[in-house]
Parts: C-alpha cells; structure tokens; sequence
C-alpha cells in the first residue's frame, strides 16, 4: 500500500495488475479499449476502520486489474478532505470511479463509524458530504458510480436502496442488506463483497464489457447471484436495473450476523 501525497491511499497490488494487463498483448488492448470501463476504478470509503473489508477490496481490484483508492482520516476534517481530493481526481479526468464501496456502521442513510486510536472524533459520512465533501459540488461524480457497496446496516432496504440509487443516478447495482449486516470483521462481509463483485464482473463480460448494455438487463447479475453462498447472509439485498431483489435463504442456511 502507499500513500500518496494527495492523501489518500493506492493499492500497489492493483496498479501491478494494470500494468499485466496493458502489457498483454495488442488483442486484449483493443478489447479492453472496447469495453469501456475495464480501467475503471474501485473507491473504499472506510469510515469505521476496517483492515478486513479493505484487504477484500484490494483483492478485488487485484483480481479484474483496477486501481483502488482507500478514503480514510483519523478526524472527521481529514475524511471529507481526503474524499474531496479523491472525487476532485475523477472530476478532472485523471480516473473514472465505476465502484464505490461504503463501509461503517449505518442507519441506513449515512455511515459512521468509532474514533481511530488516538482520535477523539466520531466519523459520519452522509448523502450530503458525497456531493459536497468540501467547497465544490461533484454530481457528475456521483454519476460515475455504476456499482455501489453499503457495507453497513440497513442500506439495501427497499426504501434505502432506492435513495441511494437517487444518489447514484447511472447506478446498475445497489448492494447491501436490509437488516443488520455482518461485522466488518466477519468473514461473511469479505465473501459478500468478493462474491458479489465477481457476479457484476462475469455478468459485465457477458455484456461486451458495457454497463450500459448490462443496465437494459440484470437478467444475468441475478442468476449469478442466486448461485453464491453469500446470498446465505439473511439480509443480503440488491436493487438491479431499478429493481429490488431480495434472495431469501431457507431457514436452514441462515447464518447469524455478527
């Protein structure tokens, strides 16, 4: 991991598999060239200090080969100012966010999360702070995010999950849960996020790489994602192409949710 002098962090591990990728041939280039989005990027948003969540989420980037930038502060000033940097770098060009993943405890509407060690502050991130994280509005930023991760309670109820596609206008997946989710130290809350980006990423394929083609048909989000075992968190939820979606395990796979 590094940090850069903008004050957020960069995974080293998904640059690493960009540059594989960029060097595979003239083939895979003209494809990739095609699709669109395929050097799109994943934004974390840890607002309650998650080691766990943060290694899925490089992982995940590692393994479709994007970059991932990490928001964190240790006081509620430094969150907003680094997320500000972060939205202003794709405001200007110099990355598109395709994914943005959320992670605190929730109330569905906003995060927040427990004071880092050594700071007094309690970090909240709202619907508001997303669109103005310091002096500039960024709403064509929100309108990056294709995919949108509410790794806290209550976001992917049927109400919360439509506000928050309202937040993400071009959004084609809302993911969350629809009661309590799994602790960010959970294994069931990395399983989710693995399982569930590599649906959206293998159903994206399948689409000729386009987000706007797959946003016509979630057909093929939802039959990947009746096949994954993170569907066995009782309140896993999504809302697909304006759709809610609700998997409902038998009462003989619920698990519980720590």
């Amino acid at each position: 991991m590094v940090r850069t002098n903008s004050g957020f962090e960069i995974s080293r591990h998904t640059r690493a598999a960009r540059n594989v990728l960029r060097a595979g041939g003239a083939a895979l280039i003209a494809w990739i060239g095609f699709a669109g989005t395929a050097y799109a990027d994943i934004v974390m948003i840890d607002v309650n200090n998650q080691p766990a969540e943060r290694r899925a989420v490089e992982e995940m980037g590692a393994r479709y080969g994007r970059t991932v930038h990490f928001v964190r502060g240790g006081t509620q000033q430094e969150l907003l100012a680094n997320l500000d940097r972060v939205f202003k770098g794709a405001h200007d060009g110099r990355y598109k966010i395709d994914t943005l993943v959320m992670s605190g405890h929730s109330s569905g509407e906003y995060f927040y999360g427990h004071p880092y060690e050594g700071s007094s502050d309690t970090m909240y991130v709202k619907k508001s702070d997303l669109l103005k994280p310091g002096n500039t509005e960024y709403p064509d930023v929100l309108a990056q995010v294709r995919h949108y991760f509410g790794m806290g309670c209550f976001g992917g109820s049927r109400y919360n999950a439509e506000k928050w596609n309202e937040t993400f206008p071009n959004a084609v997946t809302i993911a969350g849960f629809d009661g309590f989710a799994p602790a960010g130290n959970n294994p069931w809350s990395a399983r989710f996020l693995h399982q569930v980006y590599g649906a959206i990423e293998d159903a994206r394929a399948s689409a000729w790489g386009s987000d706007d083609r797959l946003a016509r048909d979630c057909s093929g989000i939802k039959d990947a994602l009746g096949q994954l075992s993170a569907n066995r968190i009782t309140a896993s939820a999504f809302r697909m192409c304006g759709e809610f979606y609700r998997p409902r395990p038998t009462p003989r796979e619920n698990i519980v949710d720590d």
